[in-house]
């Protein structure tokens, strides 16, 4: 399928699959990326600051509003020389210039890749099962729960995490520690 996407001519397309493998984000928040949601740490890790900015200019909304705010660092497979040339082609507005409306992609993901593939399932294949495979890719990985809560912001089991601190989420650092373990390679 990977392959299969990346014959397009389309960076866009590209960019928004590789993006939804290696942060496990739901597609809505990955298509409304703005380039000023790319950042950089002190340390040096490029990383992804989700917002949840729904009266923007460029509006992003997140599933859990601010709670599902977070900074995923950039997997190498976003540092590619093709991805770079899209993320620093301007300063203000979305990455994407597609739609920023979730179905459109599920469509084109279904119609344009899922059934030419013969892949596709009703109610089982779709856009957002790419989160699915990004949290068993981590878990072959050998990343912890706690980090791949932190991914995909699902509810923390320990209270510390769910009340105290900014938590993991909010630490690009640290999760880069952890990100490194995962290999997608296989996928070129």
């Amino acid at each position: 399928m990977y392959k299969f996407v990346h014959q397009s001519l389309d960076v866009d397309r590209h960019w928004v699959f590789d993006a939804l493998i290696a942060t496990g984000a739901r597609a809505s928040e990955i298509i409304c990326l703005r380039y000023r949601d790319i950042g950089v740490t002190d340390a040096g890790i490029r990383y992804i600051h989700f917002k949840h900015e729904p009266l923007d200019k460029y509006p992003t909304k997140l599933k859990a509003y601010q709670e599902g705010e977070r900074m995923i660092p950039m997997h190498s497979i976003l540092m590619k020389d093709k991805y770079q040339e899209l993320l620093n082609e301007g300063s203000e507005g979305y990455i994407v210039n597609h739609s920023t409306t979730p179905s459109s992609w599920s469509g084109w993901f279904k119609n344009q890749i899922l059934e030419p593939l013969g892949i596709y399932e009703h109610k089982s294949t779709s856009l957002h099962s790419i989160r699915n495979t990004s949290i068993d890719v981590w878990r072959e990985a050998g990343v912890s729960a706690e980090f791949r809560r932190a991914f995909v912001v699902h509810s923390a089991k320990d209270v510390q995490d769910k009340k105290y601190g900014a938590g993991l989420k909010m630490m690009p650092d640290v999760l880069a520690n952890e990100l490194a373990k995962v290999d997608l390679s296989f996928l070129s």
